[in-house]
């Protein structure tokens, strides 16, 4: 069994871990989706028209809006719903 010191330790040392593991997940949360919106259309201005924005690779206007951790994430990527590619990340 371990002692009281011990137990102590052991909680110290997974927090510390916990703590790394969150910081790192949401310090790189956008990785894949590496451009913001702004990004985005400032490299490739041909990607907004009259009717938003489309994919840069297929043209496709069909763009999946999927949220980080849950759909009510404020942190969203988007991709696209044709050839599947990341596009770009943003904040609502």
């Amino acid at each position: 069994m371990i002692s009281g010191i011990g137990a102590l330790m052991v909680v110290i040392v997974a927090v510390v871990f916990y703590a790394f593991l969150a910081w790192f997940v949401f310090k790189n949360w956008n990785n894949s989706h590496p451009l913001s919106i702004y990004e985005y259309v400032e490299q490739f201005p041909q990607v907004k028209t009259k009717k938003g924005i489309i994919c840069r690779h297929c043209g496709s206007r069909s763009l999946r809006n999927l949220g980080i951790d849950e759909e009510t994430d404020n942190r969203r990527l988007i991709t696209c719903n044709g050839c599947a590619s990341p596009l770009y990340h943003m904040s609502r």
